[in-house]
């Protein structure tokens, strides 16, 4: 019996009886923070006993009233459980500014718990999204009271998440900042009417307005916030929660990276899911694809899986108590089976690169992946406007556009003359794409400054063309965020861009398909070509793009493959 399968009957078990007095109303109360804002806090848990006990904590700026269901779990399960609402949300005092409080907030929250006569000195925290944020801030600043936490698909990189490849995430940033980081308008808003208004950075305002002016893509501040920045050195137990479709993958991935080549113990799951799909329903849908009955992890299975690890790396000291387990459980899309492995990328996968090929017409034909590098150079054109921007077409999307996230049909979008084709021969045999995907392109342009975005795709024999994962990078941040160089017209350079990480099968007589283009939106926003801020910029103009192949210019795609 898989662990995840134990989880679903532990959930049962636990969920049919539920103490009174874990139902209980919570203490609530409040806590100071170093400046003298008043957190407000809910403590399920605690009653009127002497026994001292472990602490679980979650921070969150929606409304501690949402973590109710989670107190009385674990406060039935002889935990003391505290949701907190952080400042300048849910009633708590302060100001509200997006993660830059969350380590030292955190931090004063646990020195209030250890000195509760209830506490036995251990807190665990949790959460997803942002609130693993704030359990990850606590970490970062190695609380001692800190003894392991939960990171389900957790906020880890600001910099990453807000400007991914120096582009602004624009299909995350502008409904977050819009419904959480300020007042909420009274009715959701036409996003396909917002995402087209010029200049981008008008349409930010209060606490969020920093963000837009923030340009050039990197904000020191940020980078300090950023937990990720400081993870290295951390030793206590975590275990990493994410799912393939869930636009954090890569955060919780590289957190747990990180922090594997340290002693304490670090497990990881992956599954299918899109972001908080897990949290809030059992779908095994994502996109166009039915995964199938073994990917179902609703939210009572969920508390479960918490609810073994804290009783595992909180109530005890004894970290190895239970069954052996490998650190690395990853669902596999295709052929959608879960697979164990020791360590993420899996040492069976092999990295293989494939150079861009040009087609050898110059009709519309897709040019080919090989793994041959091409002798001779050349280089192919294409026009790219964004005052008619290639559409995003699902992918690893955020969460509140359901119908436009996940595997979709991409051939719309590469029907289109801005975009270019290379794909394989057919594969003569079942392959897993397992690990990190990268593109080195060289391109020219005659403009001062490009968007290049690069996807990977599956195509099955009826032509249906899923999108596995894609990138993009701003080509004035080719030499890093800190290092903003906008390009010299008709010169080339290489570009690095990340696409992410996939585990999935590919079935004999597939292709790998590369698109490659100046855009994707909204997923991103378009940048103007002039040159200037794209956030400030009220006029985008056209350019024209060139991708080389061969020689010393040869562009390449590099994916982890194992042959089956």
């Amino acid at each position: 019996m898989t662990m995840l399968q134990l989880a679903v009957l532990a959930a049962v078990h636990a969920s049919a009886q539920t103490p009174d007095a874990a139902r209980a109303a919570p203490l609530r109360t409040a806590v100071s923070a170093v400046d003298g804002s008043r957190l407000l806090t809910d403590v399920y848990g605690a009653g009127d006993s002497t026994a001292r006990r472990p602490t679980i904590l979650a921070r969150t700026p929606y409304g501690k009233e949402a973590l109710r269901a989670y107190g009385e779990f674990f406060a039935a399960k002889g935990y003391v459980f505290i949701a907190q609402s952080v400042r300048g949300t849910g009633g708590s005092s302060g100001q509200y500014i997006p993660f830059l409080n969350e380590g030292a907030d955190g931090g004063a929250t646990l020195d209030w718990i250890v000195a509760r006569p209830w506490s036995n000195g251990r807190v665990g925290m949790m959460g997803p999204s942002y609130l693993g944020f704030c359990a990850l801030a606590v970490a970062a600043a190695r609380h001692p009271a800190l003894v392991t936490l939960i990171d389900n698909s957790a906020m880890n990189d600001l910099n990453e998440l807000l400007y991914p490849g120096g582009a602004f995430n624009f299909m995350v940033n502008l409904p977050w900042t819009m419904l959480f980081a300020g007042p909420r308008p009274a009715a959701l808003p036409r996003w396909d009417t917002l995402f087209v208004k010029l200049p981008v950075a008008s349409l930010f305002s209060g606490p969020s307005a920093g963000m837009a002016a923030g340009y050039p893509a990197f904000n020191t501040r940020l980078d300090d916030a950023s937990p990720l920045r400081h993870l290295g050195g951390v030793s206590i137990p975590m275990l990493h929660l994410t799912g393939w479709n869930d636009f954090l993958y890569r955060h919780t991935l590289a957190a747990f990276s990180t922090l594997s080549t340290g002693r304490a113990r670090q497990e990881l799951i992956v599954g299918p899911w899109y972001h908080d799909q897990q949290q809030r329903t059992r779908s095994t849908r994502a996109g166009d694809e039915e995964f199938g009955p073994s990917a179902g992890f609703g939210p009572d299975s969920l508390m479960a899986l918490e609810l073994d690890w804290f009783d595992r790396y909180l109530k005890t000291d004894r970290a190895d108590t239970g069954p052996h387990r490998s650190p690395v459980r990853v669902f596999v899309m295709g052929a959608n089976e879960w697979k164990d492995f020791d360590r993420w990328p899996p040492s069976g996968a092999r990295r293989q690169t494939y150079y861009l090929e040009p087609a050898a017409t110059l009709d519309r034909s897709a040019g080919r992946l090989s793994q041959t590098r091409p002798r001779r150079a050349s280089s192919i054109r294409f026009h790219y406007d964004p005052n008619d921007p290639v559409p995003t077409v699902g992918g690893v999307n955020f969460h509140f556009f359901t119908d436009n996230l996940g595997p979709k049909d991409q051939r719309q979008v590469e029907g289109r003359g801005d975009v270019l084709l290379y794909q394989t021969d057919p594969l003569p045999r079942d392959a897993e794409v397992l690990g990190p995907i990268t593109a080195r392109l060289y391109v020219s342009s005659d403009a001062l400054d490009a968007d290049f975005t690069a996807k990977l795709v599956v195509v099955r024999p009826d032509g249906y063309a899923r999108i596995v994962e894609d990138g993009i990078l701003r080509a004035r941040f080719r030499n890093g965020r800190r290092n903003p160089v906008l390009l010299t017209p008709g010169e080339t350079v290489a570009l690095d861009i990340d696409l992410g990480s996939t585990a999935l099968r590919v079935p004999a007589g597939h292709r790998l398909r590369l698109e490659l283009s100046g855009g994707n939106f909204p997923k991103y926003d378009r940048n103007p070509q002039t040159g200037d801020n794209p956030l400030s910029a009220a006029k985008l103009v056209k350019a024209e793009h060139s991708v080389w192949h061969g020689g010393n210019r040869a562009s390449s795609i590099t994916i982890g493959l194992r042959w089956r």
